[in-house]
């Protein structure tokens, strides 16, 4: 284990794990494989096209940051910080969330082959014009998520709690939710329920 140190991307070795470490990008694309980071910071002015692949990274706090038109690949974030962190139009293929803080997140325009987010707190997340084949919430809280433009066929919220929801009504066929979950949508559809 690699700890306390400011290293370079290229300084990074597969297989390795680093702890407590900064890790700076250079001039060419960010790319990361095959390596195990905690509680590690990511610095870099360009995050653009960034490649993560087969990587762990535990408890880090990658607020803020750009991964715009990235691409993650068996990749695992375990109780890190996204606040403000920007993936449009990435690219997510066997990649989990687990116990995440996301506050603010843009996922918009991205293309999902398996995304999982698993007991992860989402605030304000914009999950627009989502592509999706295996896109999971499991024991979520979730709190004025935008998934307009989203189909949401086979998209099953009914193990997390959210407080308000936005999506398109035509692409709603096919959403799994639990029986109070579809009570308060039928509710605000203007649908009187009677007991």
């Amino acid at each position: 284990m690699i700890e306390n140190k400011e290293l370079f991307i290229d300084d990074l070795v597969e297989g390795n794990v680093y702890s407590n470490c900064i890790i700076k990008g250079d001039d060419h694309t960010f790319r990361l494989e095959r390596v195990t980071l905690i509680k590690c910071v990511l610095e870099s002015d360009d995050l653009y096209r960034a490649q993560f692949i087969n990587v762990y990274l535990e408890n880090c706090d990658l607020s803020n940051l750009e991964f715009d038109e990235s691409h993650f690949s068996e990749t695992t974030f375990d109780g890190c910080k996204f606040f403000g962190t920007s993936f449009y139009r990435a690219y997510f293929l066997n990649v989990s969330f687990k116990q995440c803080m996301m506050k603010y997140i843009n996922l918009s325009n991205t293309k999902v082959r398996s995304l999982t987010f698993e007991g992860c707190f989402l605030e304000e997340a914009s999950f627009v014009e989502v592509e999706h084949k295996n896109l999971e919430f499991k024991n979520c809280e979730m709190n004025h998520l935008d998934l307009s433009s989203t189909l949401l066929n086979k998209i099953d919220l009914s193990s997390s709690e959210f407080q308000e929801i936005q999506f398109t009504q035509s692409l709603l066929k096919g959403l799994i939710l639990n029986e109070h979950q579809a009570l308060a949508l039928l509710t605000s559809f203007g649908v009187k329920i009677k007991k």
